[in-house]
């Protein structure tokens, strides 16, 4: 079985610690320049700018060079790991709790989501719901991500719809959803 095509939203996070990645391997990728932490309940990290932990109901925004870019994200808990002590950009981010996600081009829920930095995926885990631009409605117990390609494999549930269309082409009408 052949993977999904990913969206905007699935390539967008991978970018989000692109400090120090140079010019070249950024084209045509979404470059966040600015962390905003919206809320947070507890803050654990070093003098030198890295954060090991957010808690207590975290809220960041992602801020990119074009605002439709923007990439929203909510979770009770962050815990970021560093393999390279030298370099800011994490190996791996782990969200926990009430995971959100959101993008122009939709939003995943999950209880948890891992981000491999090295691997370029996102593992979303734990009653994942997910409304993307050609995909809606899905209900999965999990979605592997990867960023690079924009492969999407999830296992097992439903997806209420899938646009057979790009979102630039004719409209699928809300009628032709609800036949049978």
């Amino acid at each position: 079985m052949k993977p999904w095509r990913a969206a905007g939203l699935l390539s967008a996070f991978i970018w989000a610690a692109v400090a120090g990645v140079p010019a070249e391997e950024q084209a045509g990728k979404t470059v966040y320049e600015v962390m905003k932490l919206e809320k947070f309940g507890g803050f654990e990290g070093t003098l030198d700018g890295f954060i090991h932990r957010l808690s207590g109901g975290v809220h960041m925004k992602l801020i990119a060079e074009v605002s439709e870019d923007d990439l929203d994200i909510r979770s009770e808990t962050v815990e970021f790991s560093y393999g390279d002590q030298e370099d800011k950009i994490p190996d791996v981010i782990v969200f926990e709790g009430n995971v959100r996600f959101a993008h122009q081009s939709g939003t995943v829920r999950a209880e948890k989501a891992t981000v491999n930095m090295q691997t370029k995926e996102v593992l979303f885990t734990g009653d994942v719901t997910a409304d993307l631009s050609q995909i809606r409605g899905a209900e999965v117990e999990w979605i592997r991500m990867n960023l690079d390609t924009g492969d999407v494999v999830a296992g097992p549930g439903k997806v209420r719809e899938i646009r057979l269309r790009s979102e630039d082409s004719a409209p699928v009408s809300e009628n032709s959803a609800d036949r049978n």
